[in-house]
């Protein structure tokens, strides 16, 4: 069985999903293209940081 190790890294994926939510929020209530490049730009680094905290664990883990 895999154990996941609690880490700072998650404390930065919390925050990035929080700040899509906000953006989404913002562009359905203005309709304003220009607010997804942030929801974009989090939804990378949310990507990223998700395949780093992975990869700590598969190396932790053998």
């Amino acid at each position: 069985m895999i154990k996941y190790k609690a880490s700072v890294n998650i404390a930065s994926v919390g925050i990035n999903i929080l700040s899509i939510a906000v953006f989404l929020y913002i562009y359905y209530s203005t309709k304003d293209e220009w607010v997804l490049l942030p929801v974009f730009f989090f939804a990378s680094v949310l990507i990223f940081e998700v395949k780093k905290i992975l990869k700590e664990n598969d190396r932790d883990n053998f």
